[in-house]
């Protein structure tokens, strides 16, 4: 049986992405058994910069607030109290949907994992 070639450049790519899928699962469940509060790297990273971001925010916030209770601000000035509450919604959010959502991987069938 002679497969057309596009039927077979098809099938070839599909294998490839099945075991390119195959692979980086592996990697991931891998890294996060290895590490040690069960979470990975990217993760926690994207955690730390969403409450870096917010404190940050805050910090902007507290600054444009200030410059806002004067009599007569500038617009600019409000146009930045505006944009830093905005930022510091996404940055909460961010954080709140980050933290929310544990990636925790230390139970599996009822036992914790041995991470020697």
């Amino acid at each position: 049986m002679v497969l057309d070639p596009l039927a077979a450049l098809s099938i070839a790519t599909s294998v490839i992405q099945f075991v390119d899928f195959g692979a980086k699962l592996l990697s991931k469940s891998r890294e996060i058994y290895k590490s040690a509060d069960g979470v990975l790297a990217d993760h926690a990273e994207q955690v730390a910069v969403a409450s870096k971001l917010a404190d940050i925010t805050r910090g902007l916030s507290k600054s444009a607030d200030a410059v806002n209770a004067l009599v007569n601000p500038a617009p600019e000035d409000t146009a930045l109290a505006t944009v830093a509450e905005n930022c510091l919604d996404v940055a909460e959010d961010s954080q709140r949907s980050l933290t929310s959502q544990p990636l925790l991987a230390t139970e599996r069938n009822g036992r914790v994992f041995d991470k020697h």
